[in-house]
């Protein structure tokens, strides 16, 4: 469980399947008690786990190809009127990882979101494996909102399934309503 969240919370995001999509199933993600949801495409995704603390929510899932997204949206810790708000609070405290490499880490700020990407390094036995991953930091109806991804173990197509999923992810209150982060 994830330590922004006591144990015994109940389990309320829901997740919904849309129509599948080549090499990707787009997925709604219901954000519980905020009139929102947030949308993205991605690898075939199971062993969904959501939970609520008040106003916070985070969601989880991995799939099969060892895609994994996890999703916390939370009431700000400071002034919350940017994306990069929620990124100054956040990766400070995420990037103290001891996994993280330092050295490949890239932020890049967008009107949509702040994206730091980086490489986690995994001992396995004798050797080391570089896993990709990307968090996207971005602000929406008065929550800060983390998503992660990262494919474990590392395929050859990782970068490829990365920027599909970067390009597919938006949040809106309606689904007529089209707002990208």
């Amino acid at each position: 469980m994830c330590p922004r969240f006591a144990a015994g919370l109940s389990v309320i995001c829901s997740l919904a399947l849309s129509h599948l999509a080549v090499g990707a199933e787009p997925f709604n993600l219901t954000i519980p008690g905020q009139g929102w949801f947030i949308a993205f495409e991605s690898p075939s995704l199971s062993n969904f786990v959501g939970q609520t603390n008040g106003k916070s929510s985070q969601f989880r899932a991995i799939g099969e190809t060892g895609f994994n997204v996890t999703i916390y949206v939370e009431e700000p810790k400071g002034k919350s009127e940017s994306h990069e708000s929620c990124f100054n609070y956040y990766w400070p405290l995420a990037k103290r990882n001891p996994t993280i490499d330092q050295p490949s880490v890239k932020v890049m700020k967008t009107d949509r979101f702040v994206k730091v990407s980086y490489v986690s390094k995994v001992a396995e036995g004798n050797k080391e494996t570089a896993t990709s991953n990307v968090n996207y930091y971005f602000r929406f109806k008065g929550r800060w909102v983390d998503v992660h991804v990262s494919r474990y173990p590392p395929r050859k197509d990782d970068d490829e399934v990365l920027a599909a999923f970067e390009k597919s992810i938006s949040y809106r209150t309606s689904k007529s309503e089209s707002k990208s982060p």
